[in-house]
């Protein structure tokens, strides 16, 4: 009897031995030879766990401010569901070249109770090297261990994204790796023709969308060119309805009623505010100062539509060489020009409207070549010392241009023109502008 006991032990300790062996540890550290090319769907049937399938994904970029930082994670998500209730589930991602050697091995848990019949996905950051590897997957679970046989890792995406530069916002779009990209339409912005796409801000190195395939995350800038001709007409457009005619005189009464000697200067300025009742025009101290020798000055100022108006002092800064008048409203409802916050640099496109001897106006552009301090005495100024440095430019003017603003691209004030000409000076005072920076600083000083 007892015998038999002890055959009928040994059979089942032999039998114990068969079923653990069958469920133990299965994973390979070298390639199958069994390779398929991506599958996208397999189904392995388990006691408690079915393993469905895995794929590649990316998350797309995040905005931040005026940046556009990429933040591309190339992820394998394994894809399961339990048929009976689990305390973790394991994956061990192994992947290897062509050669079998493996390139990389990733890991990826889920811990905690999770209850049977539960989708659930695990999943694990791989590098871009590891493009194009086989993979091999290890899941684990209740001390058994489920190894897939090879796949081929193709699904890479990158990051592509585009900065218009022509205020619509960035835009991202997912392009497979080793692929060609497609251009979108050209983009378009008022004022200007599209150059093309570039790989740097600075817009100096273009892309070839024919010959260059997408070699990772990337971003391309628009590049436009100017269109001197709708620029000049949005130009002529913002710039003369808020733009006024400015006349001073300075004169000499005899008991206060009768003028004995006058003596007048003619000049423009920019409305830069509508007050309560009233508009404020920016322009020189040269303009509004009185001239030396007579007791008083008045100010008349003709606005786009040709009306006139009798202007009034507000304050100037001589400093600054800046000046405020303010006339009161009439029946034409008129513009004011916005500031610009951004210091124009050195080589930036600027314009300026003339007038040529009929009356009609044409906007002439340049660029800005330099800042440098000057005196008022070089400018054939009778202003005092200039405390800021010059915006000098390459625009044609004409002599009448005291006063005249002068706009970046955008449409904005980014300086008023200089002084009172002389003629020894006609040349070396019509480059020269009183620019932003002394603009904003005048304003500040005086509250407006």
């Amino acid at each position: 009897m007892k015998k038999t006991k002890l055959l009928i032990l040994a059979l089942a300790v032999v039998c114990a031995l068969c079923v653990l062996a069958g469920c133990g540890d299965t994973s390979s550290e070298t390639l199958d030879e069994n390779v398929e090319d991506s599958p996208r769907m397999f189904d392995i049937s388990d006691t408690f766990f079915t393993f469905e399938r895995y794929d590649v994904v990316t998350v797309g970029p995040s905005e931040t401010g005026e940046s556009f930082a990429l933040f591309t994670k190339n992820t394998l998500e394994v894809y399961g569901s339990c048929l009976s209730s689990l305390d973790e589930v394991s994956a061990v991602i192994n992947l290897y070249d062509e050669k079998g050697k493996r390139v990389g091995t990733y890991r990826a848990s889920r811990k905690g109770e999770i209850p049977a019949e539960t989708n659930f996905v695990l999943s694990a950051e791989i590098s871009d090297s590891v493009r194009d590897s086989f993979c091999v997957v290890s899941v684990e679970y209740s001390g058994i261990t489920d190894t897939r046989d090879v796949y081929r890792v193709e699904s890479f995406t990158y990051n592509v994204t585009y900065v218009y530069n022509n205020g619509s916002p960035s835009e991202m779009v997912l392009v497979d790796w080793h692929t060609y990209l497609e251009p979108p339409s050209p983009p378009q912005k008022d004022g200007y023709y599209f150059n093309g796409w570039y790989t740097d801000p600075e817009c100096t190195e273009s892309f070839d969308f024919e010959s260059t395939m997408v070699p990772g995350d990337m971003v391309l800038y628009a590049d436009y060119g100017l269109d001197y001709i709708r620029m000049g007409q949005m130009v002529l457009a913002a710039a003369r309805p808020a733009t006024v005619k400015i006349t001073t005189k300075s004169y000499t009464s005899l008991v206060g009623l009768f003028e004995i000697t006058s003596h007048t200067k003619t000049g423009e300025g920019i409305i830069i505010k509508d007050g309560s009742g009233y508009y404020y025009v920016l322009t020189t101290e040269d303009l509004v100062s009185k001239r030396k020798g007579y007791e008083n000055v008045s100010y008349t100022v003709e606005d786009y539509y040709g009306n006139t108006y009798t202007a009034h002092y507000k304050h100037s800064g001589d400093g600054y060489n800046l000046g405020v008048i303010y006339f009161e409203k009439g029946d034409q409802v008129l513009p004011t020009m916005p500031i610009s916050h951004v210091t124009p640099e050195i080589s930036e496109k600027i314009a300026i409207v003339n007038y040529n001897d009929v009356g009609a106006s044409v906007p002439n552009f340049g660029n800005i070549l330099a800042y440098e301090h000057i005196t008022h005495s070089l400018i054939g100024s009778q202003a005092g010392d200039i405390r800021h440095d010059m915006m000098v430019h390459d625009a044609v003017t004409d002599i009448k241009i005291s006063g005249r603003p002068v706009f970046n691209m955008s449409l904005e004030l980014v300086g008023i023109q200089c002084g009172t000409i002389s003629d020894s000076a006609v040349d070396y005072e019509n480059s020269h502008v009183i620019p932003l920076e002394a603009i904003e600083k005048y304003i500040d000083a005086y509250g407006l």
